[in-house]
């Protein structure tokens, strides 16, 4: 008995940490989208996304 209940609050706290996760890459959808979709699609358009990111890191300054 206790150890299905452990089993069940360990899959609890899972379930809250990936949430946790998920909404904290929510907070900034816009920017995960840009960053994150050209690399999945292929490697070369890696390059690309760090050419972006340096130029929003000197609009920042």
């Amino acid at each position: 008995m206790s150890e299905i209940k452990k089993s069940i609050e360990k899959k609890e706290l899972v379930r809250s940490r990936t949430e946790e996760v998920l909404k904290s890459l929510s907070l900034n959808p816009q920017e995960s989208l840009v960053n994150d979709k050209p690399p999945k699609r292929d490697m070369p358009s890696r390059t690309q996304g760090t050419d972006s990111s340096q130029a929003s890191d000197t609009q920042d300054s």
